[in-house]
């Protein structure tokens, strides 16, 4: 398996639980520490009943060899 077919596998499991979250892939956002730009590829925000955290944590980020 090529590490694209597997990001795009776990970005499939996880469009499975978009119910209770936004999954994005391939986005950048902010280091939370330095400010600078990182690559997220995938990421799953999570949002309660009627409002999304103002937090951007990663649930799970991935790097292949």
């Amino acid at each position: 398996m090529k590490w694209q077919e597997y990001q795009d596998a776990v970005g499939e499991l996880y469009k499975q639980l978009e119910q209770i979250g936004e999954i994005k892939k391939n986005i950048t956002i902010p280091d939370k520490v330095t400010g600078q730009p990182r690559q997220i590829d995938v990421f799953w925000e999570i949002s309660g009943k009627n409002h999304k955290p103002e937090f951007r944590k990663p649930i799970i980020t991935g790097h292949c060899c």
